[in-house]
């Protein structure tokens, strides 16, 4: 291969020290780059450690082969400043924070990107910034077709996996057992031939990025975004517990409080009343689905006392969630404050914990009513792993 054919590392390491001489350059007087010398700074991008920019890149599959020279250092210039001439989280001057994507996208999580369980994330603010700079290399009204399009497909994906959920859990499905088997076992090898399988082999060059590399990461940020959610849900999903068996009886009476509500200003008197054996009907009705029995021992009164503290808190995060749904305008339905203080008082007994296992978050486990003690503190994961249980508990009742 001639030393200026488009693959050649004559021309790739050519390219490389023009993009590290231009960064010194660009940043003279400005920052301890300026200082280095050009082999220094393209360490920066690959050396023999594997921990340079181009290193990390193609842990997550981005390779610089794929891409015009050109765009590919215009893209490595960008990722540099967000990397590694940022500031330091510990460092509240102005510029902005030293941000690793390739570690983040390597490991999806709700602090990764913004979200609705919470005002601010580790990384949301840094990442939405991020995704606005590729946005605008690509054209912004480019970059909003394409999102919704990406979009469109995942919702598509989704459609078909909660159909494919639903005939799972058929009852008429018992009834024939031959037939059901052989179709969930044709979808099963379906799953793990054509999908699962084929994510394991190395991406065929059919497959390889057709497009620039500003418009093939802008779909991973895009993709990372609408995943970050679902892998902490499957997360939160496997720490459920699934409940006894409820009566006809039970179910039936839960259905009706859904539809009854209570304003939020008086919940703590029926809770006072309920822990005190009060004898009015709605809040017989109350205890009776709380705890599935009539009358309570000193035991389970003092756990209602824990309800009785901290469900504020997860009707203030279910309101917000739900903003918009017309059964939490101005009232709380009486299924979901049961539900909430049910999942109180079992995560209670049980010391049930969750721990944020987000890249550079060096947490131990907290237990989750500890969460409940000071709001302000809890992380998306908190809130998104309280809200799941609180709504499993509620549709498992319906």
């Amino acid at each position: 291969m001639g030393k200026f054919d488009n693959n050649s590392e004559e021309r790739k390491t050519a390219y490389l020290y023009k993009l590290c001489n231009e960064i010194i350059t660009e940043n003279q007087g400005k920052d301890k780059v300026a200082d280095l010398e050009v082999s220094e700074v393209m360490n920066k991008f690959t050396n023999s450690r594997k921990s340079g920019i181009i290193d990390h890149l193609a842990e997550i599959g981005i390779h610089e082969e794929d891409f015009d020279l050109e765009q590919w250092c215009k893209f490595l210039k960008l990722y540099f400043y967000y990397e590694k001439i940022g500031k330091n989280k510990s460092d509240l001057g102005d510029g902005k924070e030293k941000t690793k994507f390739t570690k983040i996208i390597a490991k999806p999580a709700l602090e990764n990107v913004p979200s609705i369980y919470s005002d601010s994330t580790l990384y949301g603010e840094a990442f939405d910034e991020f995704k606005k700079a590729i946005a605008k290399e690509i054209g912004e009204e480019k970059a909003a077709t394409r999102e919704r399009k990406l979009k469109h497909m995942d919702a598509e994906w989704e459609a078909d996996m909660a159909k494919i959920m639903l005939y799972a859990y058929r009852e008429d499905l018992v009834e024939h057992k031959e037939m059901s088997e052989f179709d969930l076992k044709n979808i099963n090898r379906y799953m793990k031939e054509q999908i699962l399988d084929k994510l394991e082999q190395p991406i065929p060059d059919v497959l390889k990025p057709k497009e620039g590399i500003f418009e093939t990461f802008y779909n991973i940020l895009i993709m990372h975004e609408l995943i970050c959610d679902r892998c902490e849900r499957i997360d939160s999903y496997d720490k459920l517990v699934i409940p006894e068996n409820l009566t006809d009886e039970y179910t039936k009476l839960f259905n009706e409080m859904d539809r009854q509500g209570l304003n939020i200003d008086v919940i703590p008197e029926v809770l006072r009343q309920v822990k005190t054996m009060g004898n009015h009907e709605l809040v017989k009705k109350i205890r009776f689905l709380i705890f599935v029995k009539d009358e309570l021992n000193d035991t389970e009164i003092k756990s209602l006392g824990t309800g009785e503290k901290y469900y504020s808190v997860l009707v203030k995060w279910l309101k917000d969630i739900k903003d918009g749904d017309n059964k939490f305008e101005q009232q709380i339905p009486i299924s979901w404050l049961i539900a909430v203080i049910q999942e109180i008082i079992y995560c209670k007994e049980n010391q049930i914990t969750v721990k944020n296992e987000a890249y550079g978050i060096p947490e131990a486990r907290r237990k989750l009513t500890a969460v409940l003690k000071h709001p302000e503190t809890a992380e998306s994961k908190h809130v998104q792993m309280w809200l799941i249980r609180i709504e499993n508990r509620y549709g498992i009742r319906c």
